[in-house]
């Protein structure tokens, strides 16, 4: 999500730099203080120290979320696809983690 971008074609999160904020959120995760919410892909931050940055409100939240129907129709098939080229090597806990993503992710969409 931190690649995203907005209808212009510009990033939405304002760059490496200011990937502390995320750091900082997980270390908090960590010792038990910073809150969570749960998607079909994991957890994201519920809030963001986003203090001195140039991003409303309604950005971070495109940022904290995800669209089930596009996990669905681009970044599954393309999951599948790299796992693909390592054949019998790949582990079989990968594959069913994936299979576990697409079914949190149709239920999601309401499929």
């Amino acid at each position: 999500n931190w690649f995203r971008t907005d209808e212009n074609g510009k990033f939405i999160w304002p760059g490496f730099g200011e990937n502390l904020r995320v750091l900082d959120w997980i270390i908090d995760r960590v010792e038990g203080k910073g809150e969570a919410v749960e998607l079909p892909v994991g957890y994201v931050p519920a809030a963001l120290d986003t203090e001195a940055l140039n991003l409303s409100e309604e950005k971070l939240q495109d940022l904290l979320s995800i669209d089930p129907e596009h996990w669905l129709e681009e970044e599954l098939p393309n999951i599948r696809q790299f796992y693909a080229q390592f054949g019998d090597r790949l582990p079989a806990a990968l594959l069913e983690e994936l299979d576990a993503l697409e079914a949190r992710l149709k239920e999601a969409a309401g499929k």
